[in-house]
């Protein structure tokens, strides 16, 4: 193991048998001088032979120096076996801090501990190095503000013109698209995302296993267009009447009551979302941290920056509510020679679609933490079973040229597999070992549902039909914190 100190390092042998001090991370280690007897007259005395004995020799109590001059100086035999002396009574090794060159090392008094108990209030899902029963159980709570963003719906005409054209003397007459389903744009709507988990145990492997359940929702997107007609019609009834009507046409056929020969029309679209999910996390946790040297001859424990990588699986429900409208108002003016009649008529298209989406997803993150941050991406997916159900109903009033009644009303349900996919980028800066303040970016890929404005069906007459073949897509930033305790 090799302590950076300043331009040089110092190398410390064995370091799992080092001697730590008793410090926090982020606090320099304050050397002690060793201690120095009192009395060094009195020491030098009784360690210095009389002048008339030999060096070496040892006097018995009692006996003058005279009566044992002379005799051999008991040594000890170089080859004589020594008694081993355990690891555990062995004495700690020393640890030095950073000093001008030539200089005598220092030597670390401290507290023989592991450093990583002072982690234990650390610990949660950004892990520590403190097996139970020295760090309990442990929480945390994430809460986000995230902005998402959802596509728009496919490209399903809603209203349309008739317009005519000569060619070789020839009219051909054709329909101009006024307006789709695809044309309502969808803002970035908050929302927020909370996370609460629980540190269950450390296994043999030094990994953490936790249960967390997270929420994610209050989503209420909405859009509306109102679409207007370009131009005022004349139509010939009789000889002597006419009747003047609007130039906008819904897909309907011309001659249904309320959705054909429009002033007017309007849509209006809103989708709402809601997650819920529960799932067991394994993280690996942090390796052992590290002794820096400062500039001022101290030492300070600092994390090793690494890559921590975590796994999850668990159980996940989303729902996704959507309610398309569709208004008409037609104006139809009949001019006869002696009166002029007027007609309004109005169509109301409604639909509504629900999915409830239940499975199993797995996923996992990848964090680079550091002392000060740390930044990484997650992801998880899952197949889920999806129980939709459509709502649809059809009303409207008769106009001057209507003849076919659109009217409809029915429930529809199906069962289908729906996919799950999540992506997401994040960085996260450490305030205080409590408290981290958080930023992320996400994307979210939803397939297999039941969308409201697919399942818009403008044939009279025709079967009760229901399209499980939408997607979604969501993405957004978003911002928040971490506490852990």
């Amino acid at each position: 193991m090799a302590i950076a100190a300043g331009d040089a390092s110092v190398g410390l042998a064995d370091p799992p048998r080092m001697k730590r001090a008793a410090v926090r991370r982020g606090q320099p280690l304050a050397p002690t001088a060793p201690a120095v007897p009192e009395d060094t007259t009195a020491l030098a005395d009784e360690a210095m032979p009389p002048a008339d004995q030999p060096p070496g020799s040892v006097q018995p109590e009692g006996m003058e120096p005279s009566e044992v001059a002379g005799e051999p100086e008991a040594t000890e035999t170089p080859d004589a076996p020594t008694e081993a002396v355990p690891d555990d009574e062995a004495a700690p090794e020393e640890v030095v801090t950073p000093q001008a060159a030539g200089a005598a090392p220092e030597m670390f008094e401290g507290e023989d501990f592991s450093p990583y108990q002072e982690r234990c209030p650390n610990c949660g899902n950004i892990g520590c190095v403190c097996p139970p029963p020295v760090c309990p159980p442990t929480w945390y709570v994430e809460a986000d503000a995230v902005w998402l963003q959802r596509n728009a719906s496919h490209r399903r005409r809603i209203a349309q013109t008739f317009a005519t054209i000569v060619i070789n003397n020839i009219p051909i007459t054709g329909t101009v698209e006024r307006g789709n389903a695809r044309s309502l744009n969808f803002l970035f709507e908050p929302g927020t995302r909370v996370t609460v988990g629980r540190v269950l145990f450390q296994d043999f492997l030094d990994r953490y296993h936790s249960i967390e359940a997270t929420y994610l929702g209050w989503y209420d997107w909405g859009a509306s267009q109102t679409i207007q007609t370009p131009a005022i019609i004349a139509t010939p009834i009789s000889q002597n009447a006419i009747v003047v009507s609007g130039n906008l046409f819904t897909p309907f056929p011309t001659n249904t009551a309320g959705f054909g020969r429009l002033f007017e029309m309007r849509q209006d679209y809103s989708s709402t979302f809601q997650n819920l999910e529960f799932n067991y996390r394994i993280r690996r946790s942090l390796e052992q941290d590290r002794l820096v040297a400062s500039v001022d001859g101290t030492w300070v424990r600092e994390i090793t920056p690494q890559g921590i990588p975590s796994f999850l699986m668990g159980l996940r429900y989303i729902e996704i509510d959507e309610r398309y409208n569709l208004r008409t108002l037609s104006v139809t003016e009949t001019i006869e020679p002696n009166q002029t009649i007027l007609n309004v008529a109005r169509g109301n298209y409604n639909v509504r679609t629900r999915n409830h989406l239940f499975g199993f997803q797995i996923g996992g993150d990848w964090v680079e933490e550091h002392a000060r941050f740390n930044w990484g991406g997650r992801g998880k997916f899952g197949l889920f079973g999806n129980a939709s159900r459509l709502y649809t109903d059809i009303t409207a009033t008769p106009d001057a040229f209507g003849s076919v009644s659109p009217a409809r009303n029915f429930i529809k349900d199906r069962g289908v597999f729906s996919f799950v996919g999540e992506f997401g980028l994040m960085a996260s800066w450490h305030v205080t070992k409590h408290i981290s303040l958080r930023a992320a970016y996400d994307w979210m890929w939803i397939a297999n549902i039941a969308v409201a404005p697919e399942q818009l069906n403008f044939r009279i007459g025709g079967p009760n039909t229901m399209n499980t073949g939408g997607f979604r897509f969501l993405q957004g930033p978003s911002i928040g914190g971490q506490v852990v305790w």
